[in-house]
């Protein structure tokens, strides 16, 4: 018994028909034959999928009579974009654009915004784009404008860093403070900069230590001996200025030589290396000035006990 090749069915030959050309068993029962010559007689349109079996006024082709692919809604439309297409392309050809309408900028604006759409994007044309960048460029330009109004109509209320610093205790701290900061963030990469100096320019360096041993030489007093500079460093445990326990020991003249001061014991004082280096050509006022708050008192008692008078912290 032959099988359907559509719907697997199986039935008696001398039911299933043959063909009418050359006489062989056909492929599909009699059931599936009948449903292929009704779905042969309806046509699916191209475009929206719509089926003829509820339209009666679909169309066909003149040439050869075939119904049309497409519904008659789409067919429409289609000649209808036809004809647009048309008349763009000759308004482009009588405009000088060879190609016709795809060659125009509103065919690219048009590409353009079809791309953006599809990627989710929206499209700004490029006479908009100029034109907010124009509009940014000048509220800039605008807000110095107004900044530099700002400062000018201020400028008589303010005062200057100078005067704050000598009037305002409060921004005289702070300052401090945010030196303080500055030179314990740049300390190491300061050290590492003169070090490399002096070895790139040791005859320089050579000079330096030349003045400065003149200088020694020149305010000496005699009370200077290496062995008295020994001894201080090995009765002294805690820094003449801050008070830490010295782990590296270093001599700094309180008033420095190269500002007139002596080169004696009662002028040499041992103190830590981040003192040493904060302090530098300092004069002792400016170094009380500089220094911590909570040492303030120990610099001053220093100077009193050497030297026999106060200097205000």
């Amino acid at each position: 018994m032959p099988t359907c090749k559509r719907c697997n069915g199986v039935g008696p030959a001398e039911l299933w028909g043959r063909y009418e050309l050359n006489g062989q068993l056909r492929k599909v029962c009699p059931e599936c034959a009948a449903k292929g010559k009704a779905e042969r007689g309806i046509r699916k349109c191209a475009r929206c999928a719509a089926t003829s079996a509820d339209r009666s006024d679909w169309g066909r082709y003149g040439c050869n009579g075939r119904p049309k692919v497409l519904c008659p809604d789409c067919d429409s439309k289609c000649i209808r974009e036809r004809d647009q297409q048309r008349q763009r392309n000759e308004a482009a050809a009588a405009a000088g654009y060879e190609r016709g309408w795809v060659s125009t900028p509103e065919y690219h604006r048009m590409q353009r915004e079809r791309v953006a759409s599809t990627d989710g994007r929206v499209y700004v044309p490029q006479v908009e784009r100029e034109r907010i960048g124009r509009m940014v460029a000048a509220d800039k330009h605008a807000d110095r404008i107004r900044s530099q109004w700002m400062r000018e109509w201020l400028r008589p209320f303010r005062k200057s860093g100078r005067e704050l610093y000598q009037t305002d205790l409060a921004f005289r701290e702070a300052e401090k403070a945010r030196w303080r900061e500055t030179y314990a963030g740049r300390r190491q990469d300061e050290i590492a900069r003169v070090t490399a100096y002096k070895r790139a320019h040791a005859e320089r360096n050579l000079e330096w230590t030349a003045v400065r041993k003149e200088r020694e030489a020149m305010l000496a007093d005699g009370t200077i001996t290496p062995e008295a500079i020994a001894l201080l460093k090995r009765e002294a445990t805690q820094c003449g200025y801050c008070g830490c326990v010295l782990a590296d020991k270093q001599t700094d003249h309180m008033i420095p030589l190269v500002l007139g001061g002596e080169h004696s014991l009662r002028n040499i004082v041992i103190v830590c290396p981040p003192c040493n280096g904060k302090k530098a050509r300092l004069t002792y006022e400016e170094w009380i000035e500089r220094a911590d708050a909570q040492h303030r008192e120990r610099v001053c008692a220093l100077y009193c006990e050497r030297y026999g008078k106060a200097l205000a912290a």
